[in-house]
């Protein structure tokens, strides 16, 4: 809540917009009729309404004892968030001044215009191909979960990978054994898959020079400014791994009750993580039916 002083009018009629939530603030005016709005007056946000109600303190009286000046506390609604586009910022100015700097990212994110044309056929693509490992790994009684690792930049698949958490090692979850396929193609990776529909790309050093011990490290740090699809939300454990693994963008089809990008957490956007990436759900028009939502 701002605390700072503002000279303001109050709006004559109150706006019936409600995208913004609008909680209740108590201010002092310097006027004492609060129906005399007509000149331009010094209000003051002294406290939510939520704290003279849960406080034990009357809070308001202590403050007028203080401030004789002050005139009679009415209730008004002010923003909650400050506003991430043109729309919220002109309704939340209705009820209070705010400041406001847009986001380009989150309005052309809004408008639907983020992607171009080619760039969602190039992800609807790079979706279905993780859906089709899905249906593979369900074949094989695993999981039906896909994962595809791409780099944007040439829109090259790097890595292709489907569950195997039902095998002989239950971490081997899609995105798992995904971030460990790129490691083996820069000349590390840590599990011995073997199957045919588990595919990397090497890069020459290593196609030419393979290493057993990773010491031989070629490319960038494992998936950085890599893109993840994936047919299921992932875990918090996956989530973490594209921390580690510096990916760029997650994309997943379907939500999952445990899933850690928007469902149950949102990992992502964390704080004190060392590294953030941005995550899409993509919807296509011709789903995975039975999507495991057990893993």
């Amino acid at each position: 809540m701002e605390t700072d002083t503002h000279e303001t009018k109050r709006p004559k009629a109150e706006p019936d917009s409600d995208s913004l939530e609008q909680p209740e603030a108590v201010l002092e005016d310097r006027y004492t009729d609060p129906t005399s709005l007509d000149a331009a007056q010094l209000q003051v946000i002294i406290c939510s309404k939520s704290a003279t109600e849960d406080s034990s303190v009357d809070i308001l009286a202590s403050i007028i004892s203080k401030f004789p000046a002050l005139g009679k506390p009415v209730l008004v609604k002010v923003p909650q968030n400050p506003p991430l586009t043109r729309n919220q910022y002109q309704d939340a100015s209705k009820y209070w001044p705010v400041s406001f700097h847009e986001d380009k990212r989150v309005t052309s994110l809004l408008s639907g215009q983020f992607f171009s044309s080619r760039e969602v056929r190039t992800i609807h693509t790079h979706m279905k191909t993780a859906l089709h490992l899905a249906k593979v790994a369900r074949e094989k009684g695993q999981a039906a979960v896909g994962a595809v690792v791409v780099d944007p930049s040439t829109n090259t698949v790097i890595a292709s990978a489907h569950d195997l958490r039902r095998g002989l090692n239950s971490l081997q979850h899609a995105v798992m054994v995904a971030v460990d396929l790129v490691a083996h193609g820069q000349g590390g990776g840590m599990w011995d898959t073997h199957d045919n529909d588990l595919k990397y790309r090497s890069t020459p050093d290593t196609a030419t020079h393979p290493s057993t011990d990773g010491s031989t490290k070629t490319g960038p740090y494992l998936c950085t400014g890599y893109d993840l699809y994936v047919t299921s939300e992932p875990c918090i454990m996956c989530a973490m791994s594209l921390v580690h693994s510096r990916i760029g963008r997650v994309f997943y089809n379907c939500p999952h009750p445990e899933g850690a990008l928007g469902t149950l957490y949102k990992l992502h956007v964390q704080p004190g993580l060392n590294h953030h990436y941005q995550v899409f759900r993509v919807v296509l028009q011709t789903q995975f039916p039975n999507q495991d939502q057990h893993w």
